[in-house]
């Protein structure tokens, strides 16, 4: 293992972990089975619309757990960051990877964050493009630091396979949907029908988790998104650590 980053890698090694954990505790909450068929009434009263509706929140734990792995990968650039720093005799408290707002944005905070940087880190992290409008996967390990735990994860239910119903009896109208999830109300509508109406039905339903309205990652899986930024980040720190030695900086 490399003598240098270690500090770095340490937190790469955290955010694996924050990760498996969030895994383990999605898949033991929707192995329980949160949720149950449900028959209500619509809003005028006329029909009854069958769903599978979940019933339990989701744990509390996951949203920090995703919080808790962004904050590790952020920290982990900075770390890379500050001992480029250190061996370039250039170190202070301003020191920070250079996330910004735009590519118009980032010289200016390549000027303050990377002070005094070896000329060619500095081009290397321009090159990187952390910010909105460039590297939209790096750009969001900032943005899921900096923003709220409300909605960041959300329910989503996903069909596997056609909706089979094994007996139907319809006493009048009824409109039978192709599944689809509300992920305001976390429930999967699947029929509409006359009050009384008797419906069998084989409909087998995968849980899972997403991103809520975070920008890039909104409506995407939580976990493989996770693994990609955990990929990434780690590419940063060993790519900065290749052109550090190239140049010279490390030995």
């Amino acid at each position: 293992m490399s003598a240098r980053f270690v500090s770095a890698r340490e937190r790469l090694s955290w955010a694996e972990e924050e990760i498996a954990d969030l895994e383990r505790v999605t898949r033991d909450f929707f192995t329980s089975k949160p949720y149950n068929p449900v028959a209500e009434p619509d809003d005028k009263g006329v029909y009854e619309i069958h769903k599978i509706k979940l019933v339990k929140p989701l744990p509390r734990m996951l949203s920090g757990r995703t919080i808790k792995t962004a904050e590790d990968l952020r920290a982990a650039l900075d770390l890379v960051a500050y001992e480029i720093a250190e061996a370039a005799n250039c170190a202070s408290t301003k020191v920070h990877f250079p996330f910004c707002r735009s590519s118009g944005d980032i010289d200016s905070r390549l000027g303050s964050a990377c002070k005094n940087f070896p000329k060619e880190i500095t081009a290397f992290f321009k090159r990187l493009q952390p910010y909105e409008g460039g590297d939209g996967l790096l750009w969001s390990v900032n943005e899921l630091c900096i923003t709220s735990k409300h909605k960041l994860i959300v329910p989503v239910g996903t069909v596997v396979g056609p909706l089979e119903f094994s007996t139907l009896k319809v006493e009048g109208t009824g409109q039978f949907y192709m599944p689809w999830w509300n992920g305001e109300k976390n429930e999967l509508t699947i029929a509409r029908t006359l009050p009384g109406t008797k419906i069998e039905y084989n409909l087998q339903v995968t849980f899972n988790i997403a991103f809520g309205k975070i920008k890039v990652v909104e409506g995407q899986p939580v976990s493989p998104i996770l693994h990609a930024l955990l990929g990434k980040v780690s590419g940063i720190v060993d790519r900065t650590e290749a052109e550090a030695i190239r140049i010279g900086l490390f030995k």
